[in-house]
């Protein structure tokens, strides 16, 4: 949509247009008659050699334009008088074109086209030859009734040319221009059908020595860019799966415009072995490039999901529309009122947030192809595991963009497909390898029948914690200072849950006729000693909590009571009793074993009692 309006200004590039696109042209001459009744204006289109262009007037009916071998023409356009509404007395633009020529002379526009129009004024000459640069000039007459004088110098009639109001009274009217862009090249120098092929426009950019990135053809990886053309040209009720529509800016940075190719196709661009290497994700048949077990994994293996800030469940991808005159449009995937059952069911997943991106695609002139572009970046933000490991030197065979299998008894794998990302070479004559998951679901495109989906990967849940299980009491004594006796020692084990994740433990208890739990500290081991308990009923009860502080929930053991001490204390030895006068002095030894002793019995009978 923004290219639709004219442009002017010298910091601004000529537009490189591939496949089919509108544009209002940038304005590189605009210069007036001597009597002031003619405007010229010079229109810079696009960057090399256009297959053809329709020009518009005030959105109206299209001006073909037919080319002829010396890639310039004139002609007179019949544009409908706003005022008499007649096209035979309305004879008002003069259309003067020329496709571009990147070497040798040229004449450059018409400029001596035996019209009353006149050319395009006198400061336009044969030395602005434009080269590279597909133009049009056209001249706009005002008035008619000025113009008279030349009409009948031309032998024609006043009555087959005279307008009795001025004719562009309310301005300029509006020109767009719909571009069929640069015929493409393969590898071999042969034709391609599809001008909008992603993948050999991208070919095209990246060897093309004037407006790209003139590229030796030998550093492109052709057989790739194959593969990837026969999987862009897919149809599925008529229509490609992927297509690229573009214009690009020639003032923007090549990596830029690169990035917004293969944004039409979900592509990646890889520089392997000394190339530069093509790849479009798609369904996987066949088999695997390298299927990795345990014993070519060194260490441990790391697997991430998609965090919140990825995760969506709604992507709404913006292009432009042909079908809305080519102004921007967007589409929902899933959508709201086409999709209500998946959208609901991603939403209750996300527990109710609504979680929207916006993907915008300056390539995409199609509703369909838009929306399956959407459909991938949702699915991926959902069901893209990402695995990371470092393994042995045999992975070498392995280059980005690969499908691998991946064997692995933790998260319970057997075969799980991922395709490799990045491939790293390490010091030690290791490899790190890091790939995400091939899911073939997302690469359904929309008329075609879903394959089955990929197995769902059997890590535990982290919002999830299993409760420890089998918790037991017991009870000992244990001696304190010698003079504080023997106190009550409780012990608690339990059965540790079986999440992998759980870092602590936390434990409570009370009296069981009490309603508040106290507090008994936090452990990482599956057991935990309470000392200088007291005697009552108590209930106990133990609780798992992981890394991230979900916790599972209370497993709780009831009535269970705290004894203290049940062996009678040992015999009084060494007992004895000293007369002082009117005063006994009674003494015995101290209990060898601490007992904790609550109080001394001393009892006197007198003599003949």
């Amino acid at each position: 949509g923004t290219w639709l309006n004219a442009r002017q200004g010298a910091n601004l590039g000529v537009p490189i247009i591939y496949g089919t696109r509108r544009t209002g042209g940038h304005i590189i001459y605009q210069a007036m008659s001597d009597d002031e009744n003619m405007l010229y204006i010079v229109y810079a289109l696009a960057e090399g050699v256009q297959q053809t262009w329709t020009m518009y007037i005030d959105d109206g009916n299209g001006v073909m334009v037919d080319f002829d071998s010396s890639r310039y023409k004139s002609s007179i356009v019949d544009v409908t008088s706003i005022f008499s509404g007649s096209t035979s007395k309305s004879l008002a633009i003069q259309h003067l074109f020329r496709n571009n020529i990147s070497t040798g002379t040229s004449a450059g526009l018409v400029t001596d086209y035996p019209h009353f129009l006149n050319g395009l004024g006198s400061l336009w000459t044969t030395s602005h030859n434009c080269k590279g640069v597909a133009i049009e000039g056209l001249a706009f007459l005002y008035d008619n009734i000025r113009q008279f004088g030349n009409l009948a110098k031309a032998g024609r009639g006043q009555s087959d040319y005279f307008e009795t109001e001025a004719f562009y009274r309310n301005g300029v009217p509006k020109i767009e221009f719909e571009m069929t862009g640069i015929a493409l090249l393969d590898n071999t120098g042969a034709t391609v059908s599809n001008s909008s092929d992603p993948s050999w426009i991208l070919f095209d950019y990246l060897t093309n020595k004037d407006y790209g990135c003139g590229i030796d053809d030998a550093l492109i990886n052709s057989a790739s860019f194959t593969t990837a053309s026969a999987i862009c040209n897919v149809e599925s009720s008529g229509i490609d799966r992927y297509s690229c529509n573009i214009i690009l800016d020639s003032r923007a940075s090549l990596i830029d415009n690169i990035k917004q190719i293969l944004s039409s196709c979900n592509g990646r661009l890889s520089w392997i072995n000394g190339q530069y290497y093509l790849q479009i994700d798609d369904e996987f048949t066949g088999t695997a490039v390298f299927a990795f077990e345990e014993k070519h994994i060194i260490g441990g293996i790391g697997i991430v999901a998609n965090s919140k800030t990825e995760r969506t469940n709604q992507i709404t991808c913006q292009f432009v529309n042909p079908d809305n005159s080519w102004e921007e449009d967007e589409v929902s995937w899933p959508d709201k009122n086409n999709e209500t059952s998946l959208y609901n069911s991603f939403l209750a997943a996300d527990n109710e947030i609504p979680l929207k991106k916006t993907l915008t695609v300056n390539g995409v002139t199609n509703y369909n192809q838009a929306r399956f572009l959407a459909k991938q970046a949702c699915l991926r933000s959902r069901d893209a595991l990402k695995v990371t490991f470092k393994t042995t030197a045999e992975a070498m065979d392995v280059i980005v963009g690969d499908v691998i299998t991946v064997t692995h008894s933790t998260p319970a794998w057997t075969a799980k497909e991922f395709r490799v990302r990045a491939i790293t070479l390490n010091m030690d004559g290791t490899c790190s390898i890091s790939a995400s998951e091939q899911v073939d679901a997302t690469y359904a495109f929309d008329y075609i029948a879903p394959p089955a989906a990929s197995d769902d990967t059997n890590l535990p849940d982290v919002l999830t914690v299993s409760a420890p299980t089998a918790l037991t009491f017991s009870e000992t004594t244990y001696s304190g200072i010698s003079s504080g006796g023997k106190k009550i020692r409780v012990t608690l084990e339990w059965l540790r849950s079986d999440n992998i994740f759980v870092d602590h433990h936390d434990v409570e208890f009370k009296k069981s006729d009490d309603t508040n739990w106290t507090d008994a500290g936090s452990t990482v081991s599956n057991s935990m000693v309470l000392n200088d308990f007291e005697k009552d009923d108590f209930d106990f009860r133990v609780r798992a909590v992981n890394s991230i502080g979900s916790k599972s929930e209370w497993y709780t053991i009831e009535d269970q009571k705290v004894q203290g001490i049940t062996e009678p204390p040992e015999d009084v030895t060494g007992f004895s009793v000293s007369n002082f006068g009117s005063n006994a002095i009674v003494s015995w030894a101290s209990p060898t074993d601490s007992t904790d002793i609550d109080y001394i019995q001393i009892g006197v009978l007198r003599e003949g009692s």
